[in-house]
């Protein structure tokens, strides 16, 4: 079996709603986190509540820690990641993610990567938020079966003005503009930020492409909630699992090719018989038939 995963943004995006929603799509997501205790953070805690955002049933990820300091460079995060002992595909989609807002941040602030820092973003909740994510991912892989692809509709931005450490700044925030080029976008009608950069930048790391939901069979579904509970609008990002319709078929589906003929000799069909096996064929025979005016053939069936 192989499915899909949909990541419906279209309200937006965030580090915590992706992290709450892989979450309720796993058996066991505290246990499946246990492998973030190897980077070296300060304390901390990740705790997953259901809870109700514009009347939908959601997983809400808070995450808190004792860290005093917020501000890491680059690099730091680089080698946190490289230095540990966490599954070599999410070190490896983890360090994409950081890598992608890293060339954001430096073209944003014209200097070089490596003297980029991280302010938010270099946070233990956001660091935890990026790694988990990658980490409820694979889980999932493990638990479900593999998934061909990830595809991402359109995420929702909002307008006005948001407090950061650079001071304020405009919404969508810049970096996030420049994380969705070449993404499709969609307006959400509030003025609050909906999609931070460390959510822009897992979506574009994650995504195989975007679009809408992939043909298939619907298997599992989730809902990831943002802090803030609005009246307007849901904050919350959706998830969907589907089986692709490729594997049914072939699972349940048999196709029989059958042809008549009355002009080919004994050994081409014996040769015929043994190449369609050879091919893939499940089964393939021959019934002597009598033909119109009478005429002897051959009805070969595969």
């Amino acid at each position: 079996m192989s499915f899909s995963l949909w990541l419906d943004p279209s309200f937006g995006a965030s580090g915590d709603m992706l992290l709450g929603a892989f979450a309720e799509m796993v058996n066991d997501p505290k246990q499946s986190l246990s492998p973030l205790r190897d980077l070296e953070l300060e304390e901390w805690q990740i705790d997953f509540e259901k809870t109700l955002r514009n009347g939908l049933n959601a997983t809400k990820a808070e995450v808190t820690s004792r860290e005093t300091s917020t501000g890491r460079n680059w690099s730091e995060i680089d080698a946190l990641l490289k230095d540990s002992s966490l599954p070599p595909q999410v070190i490896e989609g983890s360090r994409r993610t950081f890598r992608l807002l890293a060339e954001v941040e430096a073209e944003q602030h014209g200097v070089t990567v490596d003297d980029v820092h991280f302010h938010e973003v270099g946070a233990v909740d956001a660091i935890l938020d990026v790694v988990g994510t990658w980490l409820l991912r694979f889980t999932l892989e493990d638990e479900a079966g593999a998934i061909d692809e990830i595809v991402v509709g359109a995420v929702g931005l909002g307008s006005g003005s948001v407090k950061a450490s650079h001071g304020t700044l405009p919404l969508p925030a810049p970096a996030t503009i420049g994380l969705l080029k070449d993404c499709p976008v969609t307006t959400v009608s509030t003025n609050t930020e909906t999609c931070t950069p460390t959510g822009a930048a897992l979506l574009v790391s994650m995504a195989n492409r975007w679009g809408n939901i992939p043909n298939g069979y619907i298997r599992k579904s989730s809902r990831g909630a943002g802090t803030r509970n609005p009246d307007d609008y849901p904050n919350i990002i959706s998830m969907v699992l589907t089986e692709n319709s490729e594997t049914q078929i072939s699972n349940t589906t048999k196709y029989l090719i059958e042809t008549n003929v009355d002009d080919v000799t004994p050994e081409i069909l014996a040769t015929t018989i043994e190449k369609l096996l050879d091919l893939g064929a499940e089964d393939a025979w021959i019934t002597p038939i009598i033909m119109k005016k009478g005429r002897p053939g051959q009805e070969i069936k595969v």
